[in-house]
């Protein structure tokens, strides 16, 4: 367990480096939602970040994201999310696939999930961090060893909170850059407009995170 800890402590200090310079482009500007992405000195696949404001309440939101069994309704041509383990309602592990367009293999993926608050300023932060060898690979597909995603969630005021998105990793294989293209920019674009639409629904109102954050 405290491998674990530290490798998050290790992994959200490489994250804040990542996301907080002046080498973004704006690749993206539509319907409320911004992408940016910057060149990766150590890959040519670039590193992302997206930001958003909702009408929702913290808790909707955090719960959304949480709900790791149900991206397939909003995350990017996901195709299979399933819950491995729960080790509480802000940490979990799970298996993912993403689609992927022909000629390219389908890839999969195991995540370790969790949340920190900060009572102070009203905010939520969700790393989300690959897993080597959790589950044995999978035929057909190919296994994505290194990505890592932070969520940064705000709240603006009552009802209303400010989404911040980074994304880092490696995809593995050979990839055309119209397909890499695709799911820097169209990915986080399109999964964030459906889970914005999603939690201003109200499809999350309902929640048990709304008790661990007990502001």
């Amino acid at each position: 367990m405290r491998s674990i800890s530290f490798l998050f402590l290790v992994i959200c200090f490489s994250m804040y480096s990542f996301g907080h310079d002046d080498n973004w482009k704006m690749s993206k500007n539509e319907s409320g939602i911004v992408v940016h992405t910057k060149n990766n000195s150590s890959s040519r696949i670039k590193e992302v970040k997206a930001s958003a404001i909702m009408n929702c309440e913290i808790s909707e939101i955090t719960a959304a994201i949480l709900d790791v069994s149900k991206y397939t309704n909003w995350v990017y041509e996901c195709s299979v999310s399933n819950l491995i383990r729960e080790n509480s309602k802000i940490d979990k592990v799970y298996y993912l696939v993403t689609n992927v367009p022909w000629p390219v293999s389908d890839r999969d993926m195991v995540f370790h999930i969790k949340a920190g608050i900060n009572k102070n300023n009203h905010s939520v932060e969700i790393t989300a961090v690959t897993l080597k060898d959790e589950i044995p690979e999978k035929e057909g597909m190919v296994r994505v060893n290194y990505s890592m995603i932070k969520w940064e969630i705000k709240q603006i005021q009552p009802g209303k909170i400010e989404l911040l998105y980074w994304l880092k990793g490696d995809p593995g294989g050979e990839y055309p850059d119209w397909i890499l293209e695709m799911f820097m920019v169209s990915g986080p674009f399109n999964s964030i407009k459906a889970l914005k639409t999603i939690v201003e629904k109200g499809n999350y109102k309902q929640n048990e995170i709304d008790e661990i954050l007990d502001w």
